[in-house]
């Protein structure tokens, strides 16, 4: 969550090897290996325009598609709609590549099946993101069986996205985040031991980078 970490941490290399491990998330073994990937890049990605050019073009789209659907637990999946989330932040191109690997009917059926209500909300605000890609309104209108996809507006679409959902609110807008919010099994015990590591008195950084408690509420570019 160190701004001057995420630099050196991909020119380190990290990249790629993290990637390759976001790949082995459907069976139980390597599923813990593939959840930690995915959310170390999903903190690579946050709120950084070069890593996340670095990230899709070490090819981690294809992969963390496949792990939003073949991911062998529920925070498996959060954690690879977090990171594309970040991913595909005020990205066009990250968005149609993350159209072209799929996702489209994955995203609409992580929101209908409510496994988990953060993969939920992740999933809709995904697709909110893919509706600013003028590329891919089409495909999710079509995907959500409206009368006319290609007639279909942003507006027309969220509104159908945010009728997907089964929670209290409407999906939040598609901001970028962090994987700091509480959750459960392995991250709920790990962000507990973060906490218990992290001085006191270390100041909140400003700006909505980093919150133990919340995600930030900005509104998607």
């Amino acid at each position: 969550m160190n701004v001057d970490n995420q630099v050196l941490i991909v020119e380190a290399g990290a990249v790629r090897p993290l990637v390759e491990l976001c790949k082995e998330g459907d069976n139980e073994a390597t599923a813990a290996a593939a959840e930690a990937a995915a959310r170390a890049l999903w903190n690579l990605a946050f709120n950084n325009e070069a890593n996340q050019v670095a990230i899709a073009c070490a090819g981690a789209v294809q992969p963390l598609v496949g792990l939003c659907k073949n991911g062998h637990s529920v925070v498996c999946k959060e954690a690879a709609a977090g990171a594309l989330r970040n991913l595909t932040y005020n990205n066009n191109v990250n968005r149609n590549a993350m159209a072209a690997a799929g996702a489209v009917p994955i995203l609409v059926d992580m929101c209908k099946q409510g496994e988990n209500e953060m993969s939920q909300m992740h999933a809709a605000a995904l697709l909110k993101n893919l509706t600013s890609s003028p590329q891919c309104i089409a495909a999710v209108a079509k995907e959500l069986g409206l009368g006319d996809p290609n007639a279909a507006s942003k507006t027309d679409v969220d509104a159908e996205v945010d009728g997907l959902l089964h929670v209290s609110r409407a999906a939040a807008p598609a901001a970028p985040t962090s994987p700091t919010s509480p959750g459960s099994g392995r991250f709920k015990m790990a962000a507990k031991l973060v906490s218990q590591l992290t001085p006191k008195s270390s100041p909140t950084r400003a700006g909505g980078r980093i919150s133990k408690n919340k995600f930030s509420n900005s509104s998607a570019k």
